[in-house]
Order: structure tokens, then sequence, then C-alpha cells
């Protein structure tokens, strides 16, 4: 079937060039439809249906009598397939993972009659062959003789053949109108030759090298004086030459020809072939945004949000010299005025290589005195801490404790916590003045050491972070799910209480991303809660 392939191709690179009556017909799987749905073709047209994503396939229902059925996946290991029109009828098919949500199609074939006949005459005399077209009924003829074993193909309504290598071999016959191509296209290939001959005396080795979807080969050939080079590349593309490079669009699996042979009838030719498989991978598309908001004084609370990275790490530079910092999201204190730059650093720990970016952020600071304090004491029994808050200078005071632990803030100027696993917190007390929350809002933060018995537990949310914050008209909130769970987000006000439930429903596991409706709250300090089971994170946000 290749050697038949090389022969027509050459065939119509030698100048014989004409419009064939069957026709390609494109079917693209879009989302969960079939588009177009509906066809009209005719016998021997090719239909083809192309992936785009997702996980179907193609599956006749109905067939008119004798015609073939067919059923193929359409995934990325089978990003295409097609179907001859043998029959004349109705078509019916449909994706059988989702035929019920309508990825259904068909098509109407209609049979061709051409207006003109053929009745080839093959000759054998041992190794050479002598075919004659009789064809009838073209006004302008034009003739093809396939010899069946890659060698040119023959233009002439009559010639002989000589076979350089002993098997069975196929030859098609052409017969057209060059006036009518699409009442008179007949092709015979019912003639079979058997040669018993010495062997070929040509040959051709192929290089191939492949770098991610580009492929370059390299041909030598033997045996043929001036002998001519024809390169398939098996992705319906093919070019002339010893030696090219060819890049491949999409992924797959292709077959890569060489032909090589004397241009003469008779003339000595050689084929080789090898198998690349193209695999591209799409570049990871990580993102990152931060916001630094000044909260009084020199303090600063910093957001940050960061997607796409299968294992996240983050790394802070607050820009004055201080140690580098792993909290994403959390305050930092400033000991002079002056203007800093935040950048933060965002990656994949398994695909660093793909997956880094840095994003900054500059403002100014100054040494003006809020009118707010705030202090925080702590006391402790064991891993339970006890945290008091003591501000002053706000006219409608607020305060917020945060334990660091991804727990549930405390809303009011003292609480308790107990802390379940060893480690380094930082608990942070936060006092804000309702009536001027950019002039008044300030913390004060001290770290504590947790040691308790050995005890690893798995969090079911994970990464939670708001952009931007303070909040605008477009807030997203992004969180991650260790596994598939009901989920609810709630806004809740300074004192705990629920404002509103943003979002309610079920959801999978993975990164998630929800937009958070903000423009009715008045100017606040309010938290984002995300329930997950029996699990709950916080997340401080501005208005």
């Amino acid at each position: 079937m290749k050697k038949r392939y090389f022969s027509l191709v050459l065939f119509f690179a030698l100048g014989l060039t004409f419009k064939l009556s069957a026709a390609l017909h494109i079917v693209t799987q879009n989302g969960l439809t079939f588009s177009p749905q509906a066809l009209n073709v005719e016998v021997g047209d090719v239909v083809r249906w192309v992936w785009t994503g997702g996980n179907h396939n193609t599956t006749s229902i109905t067939v008119p009598s004798g015609a073939n059925t067919w059923m193929s996946a359409l995934n990325s290991g089978t990003p295409q397939f097609e179907y001859t029109v043998t029959v004349a009828g109705n078509y019916g098919y449909s994706c059988t993972f989702h035929a019920g949500s309508g990825m259904v199609g068909g098509f109407v074939a209609s049979a061709t009659q051409p207006s003109c006949s053929v009745d080839p005459e093959v000759v054998q005399v041992e190794n050479t062959v002598t075919v004659t077209i009789n064809g009838t009924g073209a006004e302008n003829p034009l003739y093809g003789i396939d010899w069946g074993d890659g060698s040119f193909a023959s233009n002439l309504p009559s010639d002989s053949h000589t076979y350089e290598e002993s098997g069975d071999y196929n030859i098609c016959v052409t017969y057209l109108d060059q006036d009518n191509a699409e009442g008179c296209l007949l092709v015979d290939c019912e003639n079979t030759v058997t040669i018993e001959t010495q062997g070929n005396e040509c040959s051709v080795t192929l290089t191939v090298v492949t770098d991610e979807n580009t492929v370059t080969v390299t041909a030598v050939g033997e045996g043929v004086d001036n002998g001519q080079y024809f390169l398939d590349w098996g992705d319906e593309t093919s070019e002339m030459g010893a030696e090219a490079s060819h890049t491949y669009a999409e992924d797959g699996e292709y077959e890569i020809c060489v032909l090589y042979g004397d241009m003469s009838p008779s003339g000595c030719t050689a084929t080789e072939c090898e198998i690349v498989t193209i695999e591209t991978s799409e570049p990871v598309e990580c993102t990152l945004a931060i916001t630094a908001t000044t909260a009084g004084g020199l303090n600063v609370i910093l957001t940050s949000s960061g997607s796409g990275a299968e294992q996240p790490t983050y790394s802070v530079d607050w820009g004055d010299g201080s140690a580098l910092g792993t909290n994403p999201n959390g305050a930092h204190q400033y000991s002079t005025d002056g203007e800093y730059t935040i950048c933060v650093t965002y990656s994949d720990l398994l695909n660093v290589e793909n997956c880094l970016i840095e994003q900054c952020t500059t403002f100014v600071l100054t040494t003006e005195p809020s009118d707010c304090t705030v202090t925080l004491s702590l006391t402790n029994t064991g891993n339970t801490y006890t945290a008091t808050a003591v501000g002053t200078g706000a006219a409608m005071p607020q305060y917020a404790i945060n334990w660091g632990d991804e727990s549930t803030p405390t809303i009011g100027n003292t609480g308790s916590h107990t802390y379940s696993e060893s480690g380094e917190y930082e608990i942070c007390a936060y006092y804000t003045d309702l009536t001027n929350v950019t002039g008044c809002t300030v913390f004060d933060c001290q770290t504590v050491d947790i040691a308790v018995g050995v005890f690893e537990q798995a969090l079911l949310v994970s990464n939670i972070s708001i952009v931007p914050n303070p909040v605008a008209e477009n807030t997203v909130l992004t969180f991650s799910l260790a596994g598939s769970s009901s989920v609810i987000i709630d806004i809740l006000d300074v004192l705990g209480k629920k404002v509103e439930t943003s979002f309610y429903g079920e959801m999978g596991q993975g990164a998630k991303r929800v937009n958070v409706n903000t423009t009715h709250l008045e100017t606040g300090v309010y938290f984002v809660r995300v329930l997950a089971n029996q699990e709950q994170q916080c997340i401080r946000i501005l208005k």
C-alpha cells in the first residue's frame, strides 16, 4: 500500500494533476457536539472526525446494508479517525459516552454514476508487463498506470514496465475526462501480476533525528545514477530531497518513508520507512498576583495568590534586608520610613524549569505616628494559648486574633486556642477603627513554638488566598481540596456573624477558583470562611 501511494504521488509530481471526485469532509468534536452534525456526501468520499479535547469516540448507529460499521476512540491517543463511504444511504453515529447529552450526528451518501467506462488489458512476458487502457466516454481523456512497485506511474494509454524484484504486484489503472472529472473518473485496481526476478540492485538508508516535534531526516541511496528522493512525512505532507526537516503540528505516531530511484519507467527504486512518536509537553501556565496593603505606620499586610503549580512553594523578600519569608499571606513591620519593594517568588518544586515566576510591588512608608496602637499578651498551659489584645485610638474599635495555623480567627480582644500539631506559629492581634480603616489598622504579632506528640493530619482545605485584598468588584478566592467534599463559602463580619453565603455545593479534588461578590459590603474588616465537610479555613479581607 505504501508503494502505491508513492507511485501516485510521484505520478502527480510529474505534472499530471486533476481534480478527484472523492471529497474529504471534516467533522470536528467541539465539547459535547459534532460539528457539523449533518452532511451530504457521495460514495467514495471520506469523512474524518477530528478530536479537540476530552475523552470521546465515534460509533456507527445505523448504516445501509452492505456498508461497514465503525467504532473508534477520539482522544489524545487517537486524535482523528477516517471512514470511506462505499454504499449509498443514510448513516447515523454517536459518542457512546455522551449520546444522552446530544452528541450525535449523521450523513446521507448519494451514489455517483460515471459517464465513461474502462477495460484494461494486461499482458505479461517474464518480468515485463504491458498495460493497455481501453477507455471510452471521455472527450479529453487522461490516463494513469500505477505499477504497484513504488516506481513512477505512466500517463500513457499503453505502456510497458519491467519489474526489478520478485513478488505479487497490484496494478491500478486510472481513466478520467479532464473536462468532466466529477462525471468520469474510473480507477481499476483488480489487476495482479506475479513476478520472479533476481532482485533489485539499488538500496536506500534513512537516518531520522527527533528534537521535540521537529524531525530531521537524511537519506542515502545507492545503485542509481542521478537518483531522486521523495520524502513522505506521514502526516499528509511530502517533499523532494535527500535531506530535510519537518515540524509536526500535533502529537502522534507517524511513519516517515523515503522513495529513492530512477526516473525511467523501468528504473530501479527502493523504499525505507521509520516510525517516530511525537510528544510535545504543553508549558505549565503558572500565575501569581500579589497585593501589599499599608496598615498604619510602618506596617504592611501581604496577600499573594499563585496557581498552576502541582507542589507550590513561595519565597518572600520584604525589601528591607530582613530574612526571606515563606508565608505569602502575612504581615511585616518595617523599622524606618522609605520606599520598599516586596518581591514574591512562586514555583513548582516538581517542575521548577517550567513554573518559576516572580512578582514585585513598590510602595512608600512614612514614620507618621498612627493614632492607633495594639499590644498582644500571651499565656499558655501546654499547647493551649490564651491571647489578650489591648488597643488604643479607635473611635469604633474591632479586634481579631489570628492563631497562625489556618484555624478560624477569634473575633474579639481575647481568646484561647489549642494547637494539635508541633511547629512554629505566629499569633497576631489585629486592631481596626471601623470609622477610619485606612488610618487605623494595626497589628502586633508574636511567634510561639508548639511541641505536642507526633501527629500528622492531611488538611482537606489548603493554599487559601484571595485577590485583590483589599477586595474590589472582581474578587477571586482560590484554594485547594485534597478530596471531593461538600463546600460552603461564607462571608463573616469581625464579630463572627455570617453576612452571606457565596457558594454551596459539591466540589472535586484539586485547585479551585471562586468569584466572591463584595460590592455590597460596607467598609470594614471581614473574613471569608471555607467549610469542607467538618474542616474550615478563613482568610481576612479588607473593604
